[in-house]
């Protein structure tokens, strides 16, 4: 099963899940969810279990990450995010590597 934690810019209350059977069916889920609002967003995808984080404000290339990323395309838990600037998304981003030794300058 593939479920897309789905946190959209105006979200109000719990991120929604959305489950589908196959990795296709989720990548036509997003680019339904996306389509119309391309150049107005930053969004942020990453996949549990991955310190992998992908960022754009072209969702074709979120989709075409997906299809194309090879690790990508098994089944668990993934979250697409947001966010009205890359600033944003990139600090949220940032918050995920920090289990990471190396998130930061080690001195």
């Amino acid at each position: 099963m593939f479920k897309l934690n789905y946190a959209s810019l105006d979200l109000q209350g719990d991120i929604p899940c959305f489950e589908f059977k196959t990795h296709a069916q989720m990548i036509d889920f997003i680019d339904e969810k996306c389509i119309n609002r391309s150049s107005q967003l930053v969004w942020l995808l990453a996949r549990e279990g991955s310190q992998d984080i992908f960022i754009s404000e072209n969702h074709l290339s979120v989709q075409d990450f997906l299809e194309n990323k090879y690790l990508w395309n098994i089944r668990g838990e993934y979250f697409l995010q947001e966010y009205s600037s890359y600033e944003e998304a990139q600090k949220v981003a940032l918050s995920m590597y920090e289990t990471s030794s190396l998130c930061y300058i080690n001195k």
